[in-house]
């Protein structure tokens, strides 16, 4: 009901002029505003996972100018509506915006748990990083980015192996940057299932040599972080080509993988194919 009577209050002037242009542009404003409200319309859901369409994200400004002005018209009949709706607007202003650098620790979530609406939602628009929200996150954190822009997260370290991140990974390692990774291990968060930190860097150099360091000494070790500070110190850092991470099959974040071993996996035939 809200919808229908902010949107007659847009159209009402309509109706009094002859000025066919104008018209246009009202209606236009109130298919704007359709695709906005569908957008949020399992907002709870899938909160900043939003994306906004390019063509919306280059009329937010005129929308946001148009709705402002309705908000200030104290004629208006629909006036507390159009303060409503400029919520709307503000949130779609916000996640249209692309950023120098995105910082985050995401939200886990495994598809197992997904809902259907959230389920039809991350195969629609994150289909590579299906696997886990936080996999969702890095996706969407690398779209607002700019171009060239930095993404620095501290995840579960699952997606560097698992077969069902590889779709992930090989978009990483294909279109992305890699400028450093540490796998943390066990205890950032006291006996966690660990973690990793990185920063990938929106454009893509297929030659660049990431730095890499690993702080535990065995899987499993669950470690205080005052021990986590002292290895990130003294932990040998291992130089590795991004290209080279494709050179072992489903693409692993294997940065310790020796020269020589790559070369058996690019030369030899794997226990697969035989």
């Amino acid at each position: 009901a809200g919808e229908f009577g902010f949107m007659g209050a847009v159209r009402a002037p309509l109706f009094a002029t002859e000025n066919r242009a104008s018209a246009t542009v009202d209606d236009k404003l109130v298919a704007d505003l359709k695709t906005v409200f569908a957008l949020f319309e399992n907002a709870k859901t899938f909160g900043s996972l939003i994306k906004v369409p390019p063509g919306l994200s280059a009329r937010l400004p005129m929308i946001a100018e148009a709705v402002h002005n309705l908000v200030t018209d104290p004629h208006l009949a629909g006036q507390q509506i159009a303060i409503a709706v400029n919520v709307f607007v503000v949130q779609a202003i916000a996640l249209a915006q692309h950023y120098d650098a995105v910082v985050t620790n995401p939200p886990y979530m495994g598809q197992k748990f997904y809902n259907s609406t959230l389920k039809a939602f991350v195969e629609s628009h994150y289909d590579e990083a299906k696997g886990d929200l936080y996999g969702c996150f890095m996706l969407r954190n690398l779209a607002a980015a700019k171009p060239g822009g930095t993404v620095g997260m501290i995840t579960i370290p699952n997606w560097m192996f698992l077969s069902s991140f590889e779709s992930l990974r090989e978009r990483l390692v294909d279109s992305e940057t890699i400028v450093s990774l540490i796998q943390n291990g066990r205890g950032v968060w006291g006996p966690d299932f660990g973690s990793c930190s990185f920063i990938l860097r929106r454009y893509l150099v297929p030659d660049h040599v990431g730095a890499y360091r690993r702080l535990f000494t065995r899987p499993g070790m669950v470690s205080s972080s005052d021990e986590l500070e002292a290895r990130f110190l003294t932990a040998a850092t291992y130089h590795t080509c991004q290209r080279d991470l494709k050179a072992i099959p489903g693409c692993p974040i294997a940065f310790w993988v020796t020269p020589k071993e790559r070369d058996r996996y690019r030369h030899g035939q794997t226990l697969a194919a035989v």
